[in-house]
């Protein structure tokens, strides 16, 4: 485990391989723990960057607002630190909005898995708030009941022992931070844009509650994209666990 400062935030990474750098960013409530699996079938043809996010995994974070574009900022000075140039990011939902921050202020290639490109919507954003009073008061309620539901419903059994460690890991997370990280996804920006500026490839799962295929559909058709969707079928938002082999060999094919 390594650690670097960054406007007084200790943000902990981790390293592995070598060859063409791919930097994972993990999701809301995740750490850099979920990308595990894949060290092994990837390192030997890849440098890996697993990096704990603020307000996740051993990276604290102290302030109101932790915002998708402090978080890119982290990313990016770990990158410059190990001398990391024109990466390949693969942002899993969060840390795709990460990525997208990213991809305004440094070379970047990035694969946004689970992820999207729009803002909250109104009600969106309301919700939001909602659940940071619910965090404030009962943070592992909360916890207990989100996590599941982001598996697809078909899945939830066989993902039975993940979905019980996931829960575990985001309760050690200080309500605080959560509540500072909602409010980072709150307030982040539309990125339209730059999906017909950069290169940007998107991984969606058939089911995903959060980020659905149909308003994925249309959004990509309002902007008169021709943007591809790899489409992991019978898979809610947590392919890395719900289709972890269907997940490995579209990240693989991409990154050959």
């Amino acid at each position: 485990m390594k650690e670097i400062t960054f406007n007084n935030t200790i943000i902990s990474y981790r390293v592995f391989g070598n060859g063409n750098p791919l930097v994972f960013l993990h999701g809301f409530l995740e750490d850099a723990s979920m990308w595990d699996e894949f060290i092994q079938p990837l390192k030997n043809t890849n440098q890996l960057i697993l990096i704990d996010l603020p307000c996740h995994g051993k990276t604290r974070f102290v302030g109101e607002i932790c915002s998708m574009t402090f978080m890119a900022k982290c990313v990016q000075h770990i990158l410059e630190y190990e001398s990391i140039k024109s990466p390949t990011i693969l942002g899993h939902s969060m840390g795709g909005y990460v990525g997208l921050e990213l991809a305004k202020i440094t070379d970047i290639r990035l694969i946004l898995i689970h992820s999207n490109f729009w803002t909250d919507s109104n009600t969106q954003k309301g919700d939001r708030d909602k659940l940071i009073e619910l965090v404030k008061e009962k943070k592992g309620f909360f916890i207990k009941v989100a996590i599941p539901n982001l598996f697809h419903e078909n899945n939830k059994m066989e993902c039975s022992k993940t979905i019980t460690n996931l829960i575990d890991k985001a309760n050690q997370i200080p309500a605080e931070e959560i509540c500072s990280a909602t409010l980072g996804l709150k307030t982040r920006h539309a990125n339209y844009g730059l999906l017909k500026e950069q290169d940007i490839t998107i991984i969606q799962g058939e089911f995903d509650p959060i980020m659905t295929l149909n308003q994925m559909t249309i959004e990509i058709e309002s902007i008169q994209s021709e943007q591809k969707i790899h489409l992991i079928k019978d898979c809610g938002h947590m392919s890395i666990w719900e289709k972890p082999k269907e997940l490995l060999d579209i990240i693989q094919q991409l990154c050959e």
